[in-house]
């Protein structure tokens, strides 16, 4: 049975377009970056199971051509208080999320931003894309798969590290965290991406 259509407009949500001082120049761009769009996915939830936990944060970007072009970012209103650790470890407050939109209204954007593309994330295959589909589910849109996980990648591409949390894979490639911003979505999307590139391009080995 086929799922419900891909949204044609943007309701809630709208992307924004990216520019990056720091852009890497890059080398040719391999033909896993020319010949596919990827967007590049992370989710803050009020823990870690998709069936009862909830989104609270949203946070992607898209690659085009080898660049990120453009991100989607957005709180969403879990309809409840959040446990004081999500709070300690990510900076969300129920205030904050008190006036954010509900899944029903992000979702389906995000579905409309993912339309067409791959997607990638860090531990994604086990954590963000369930909690996607789960709700992608409720709201009766197909399914989608992951294309790449960058903490797969990474135990190939850079052995030996002690540990392979998106900060420690994030430093191994050169690139840091702004004070609290690691466990926000958007954030942690961007840095994913860029060491995505680096991994594709065979920058920093």
């Amino acid at each position: 049975m086929q799922g419900r259509e891909v949204p044609k407009f943007y309701e809630t949500v709208t992307p924004e377009a990216y520019a990056d001082d720091e852009t890497r120049p890059r080398a040719a761009l391999p033909d896993t970056l020319t010949d596919n769009v990827y967007v590049v996915l992370d989710i803050e939830t009020t823990g870690l199971r998709s069936y009862t936990d909830r989104i609270i944060e949203i946070g992607a970007c898209r690659i085009v051509g080898g660049e990120i072009t453009e991100t989607f970012s957005s709180l969403i209103n879990p309809r409840m208080n959040l446990p004081w650790y999500i709070t300690d470890v990510t900076g969300i407050t129920d205030k904050m999320l008190r006036g954010a939109p509900t899944y029903e209204r992000v979702l389906p954007d995000f579905y409309k931003f993912c339309d067409g593309t791959c997607l990638v994330g860090h531990n994604i295959d086990r954590f963000d894309i369930n909690f996607l589909n789960n709700y992608w589910g409720l709201l009766g849109f197909d399914g989608k798969t992951a294309t790449a996980d960058t903490l797969k990648l990474a135990h190939k591409r850079r052995p030996g590290l002690v540990n392979y949390k998106l900060p420690t894979i994030a430093a191994a490639y050169g690139y840091t965290f702004d004070g609290r911003t690691h466990h926000r979505a958007l954030d942690d999307a961007i840095i994913t991406a860029k060491i995505f590139l680096d991994m594709e391009t065979g920058q920093n080995l």
